[in-house]
């Protein structure tokens, strides 16, 4: 259902890609470790490879980039049913001086393979290789078709190459944003990087401060605020738009001040637009970032007129959401809050 539902907004033209900076060699490797155990019930390996230097940064959107990534791999380890799978990822520089830098994400796999006329209408919405691998393996045929025109919305694009029997590769390109002063990585040090990330703490802590959660949803709440509390900020949440006016206001009764604000925008008795709208109007300044699940231009623009500083999308991905709410705090004063104590 949820590949029905994006491929339709993109259809539409109502699926909006955010761009902000992430790690590209980080992603794969989070993409690598999230998949690992059912790769290996298959019997299959799957590795990472990093070819040539990487930037260390790139100003993409890491949610869509992520779920190519997903998409392609968890393709690989249904029709893969022993060997290996391999990750790769490498910088395509331009080819002509009006060209954008680009990145070379891969997925190579010992799998079953197609034939040119499989190839031929791969991408097609609900489109398997053929029914009877749709019968075998399962799943609605969509997952290739949303890499495809995710791929062409980010100034890139997606082929294959593959032999019946041995196995294909895909290869997803998107642009990478300026990479004027980005370090490169050379692939010892992304490998390096790699071996970090493997560890708990894959994701840096964030820097002191105050945060206020404002989400209906107690299973979603219970979740934000766990995952926020893990990386150091303090949390506050609260269940609806009115709460979070008070909450964000009581700085003038003497209580801790909040150093940025995550506001769902569905909610009861005051949903985030309004609450946003109240706070601006009493001359709260500091960032209000919007989380909804619905990726639609109208609602981008609706939440920043009201005063919204960015925009995030549901489900919450933990590395895009932090980083944005990294760069939120790196832009505003120094957070007002002060080191938890333990």
């Amino acid at each position: 259902m949820s590949d029905i539902l994006d491929l339709s907004k993109i259809e539409a033209g109502r699926l909006d890609l955010e761009k902000m900076p992430f790690s590209p060699a980080r992603l794969v490797t989070d993409v690598r470790n999230s998949l690992e155990t059912r790769a290996r019930a298959r019997g299959v390996e799957l590795r990472a490879e990093f070819r040539g230097p990487i930037p260390e940064t790139v100003h993409a959107d890491p949610t869509r980039v992520r779920q190519i990534a997903v998409n392609l791999v968890g393709n690989a380890i249904k029709f893969t049913a022993e060997g290996e799978i391999v990750i790769g990822l490498r910088h395509l520089p331009p080819g002509a001086e009006e060209e954008p830098d680009r990145l070379e994400l891969s997925v190579r796999d010992t799998g079953i393979g197609m034939d040119e006329s499989q190839i031929a209408r791969i991408f097609e919405a609900f489109s398997q290789a053929d029914t009877s691998t749709t019968r075998r393996f399962g799943g609605t045929g969509l997952g290739l078709t949303i890499c495809d025109r995710l791929a062409r919305m980010m100034g890139g694009e997606i082929s294959v190459a593959s032999e019946p029997g041995k196995g294909s590769e895909f290869r997803a390109t998107f642009s990478t944003g300026p990479l004027a002063g980005v370090r490169f990585l050379d692939p010892h040090e992304a490998a390096r990087v790699k071996l970090i990330r493997e560890t708990p703490g894959e994701i840096d802590p964030l820097p002191p401060c105050r945060l206020l959660l404002a989400e209906d949803n107690a299973v979603n709440r219970r979740l934000i605020t766990r995952m926020l509390e893990r990386l150091g900020a303090q949390v506050l949440a609260v269940e609806n738009g009115r709460e979070a006016v008070h909450a964000a206001l009581r700085e003038s009764d003497g209580a801790p001040p909040v150093d940025l604000v995550l506001m769902d925008l569905e909610m009861p008795e005051l949903d985030g637009w309004g609450a946003t709208e109240e706070l601006r109007a009493a001359g709260f300044r500091r960032p209000i970032v919007a989380l909804t699940g619905n990726a639609m231009e109208t609602d981008r623009q609706k939440s920043l007129q009201a005063g919204f500083d960015a925009f995030a999308t549901k489900p919450v991905r933990r590395g895009a959401l932090i980083e944005l709410i990294r760069s939120q705090l790196a832009a505003t004063p120094t957070p007002a809050a002060t080191p938890p104590t333990r």
